[in-house]
């Protein structure tokens, strides 16, 4: 969500696959997540602009200012009066949505994801100290690793159209596959990653196209 001047959300900007690796991207990263109401289940009504004032030259100056300040940025379509009890009316929430479809397995990855940060102690953490950040620009890939005394992660974001061979800086052990939004169960079109992958140091991987995958060290005896 931004400060758009139609209010359109992320759920009719881009495709269901994206909107799972935005998911990832925010849920994982070592920041407090703020999810925009009905972001969790892809709300698709947009939120716009509105007021509900009763001072009519404030009414018109807000009117005349949302007007004006997307003017410059050349947005196509006309500004909704922030005053018109109908623009108001677009902007509530379905909440009907988060029981259907992909809405709903939509709603059980964030929650996933939740579960995940609260349980794994390398995501816990919400600190830069403990995270390696390694892009992999040619193959559109974004490699992070976390990490505490006693546990450690390795996320793949994969921002591709297509899938793409790539090697990992993946630390040497043995690592269990903890999500992959190219699953099935995430309505994906199926994982091309192992459940246990074997790494030395390096491992050379296939990542499906637009997704996540998040990886935990096991631990040898």
């Amino acid at each position: 969500m931004g400060n758009r001047a139609l209010g359109d959300r992320l759920a009719t900007l881009v495709g269901f696959d994206e909107l799972k690796l935005a998911a990832a991207a925010v849920i994982l990263s070592p920041y407090i997540p703020l999810l925009f109401m009905g972001e969790e289940y892809g709300e698709t009504a947009p939120f716009q602009y509105f007021t509900s004032h009763s001072d009519p030259k404030l009414i018109e100056a807000v009117r005349k200012g949302r007007q004006e300040e997307f003017a410059a940025f050349r947005w196509e379509g006309e500004v909704p009066d922030p005053d018109d009890v109908a623009t108001y009316a677009r902007s509530r929430l379905d909440h009907n949505l988060r029981g259907q479809g992909g809405h709903r397995v939509l709603l059980d990855l964030y929650r996933e994801l939740i579960q995940l940060r609260r349980t794994l102690p390398a995501l816990a953490v919400l600190s830069w100290d403990v995270m390696e950040v390694i892009p992999c620009r040619a193959e559109r890939v974004l490699f992070v690793r976390r990490w505490t005394e006693a546990d450690e992660v390795c996320a793949v974001f994969s921002f591709g159209d297509a899938g793409v061979v790539v090697s990992l800086p993946m630390p040497d052990g043995r690592w269990d596959k903890q999500l992959d939004t190219a699953e099935d169960r995430w309505l994906g079109n199926g994982s091309l990653l192992p459940r246990i992958l074997r790494s030395p140091d390096e491992t050379l991987v296939t990542i499906a196209p637009k997704t996540c995958a998040l990886f935990r060290r096991i631990a040898e005896d």
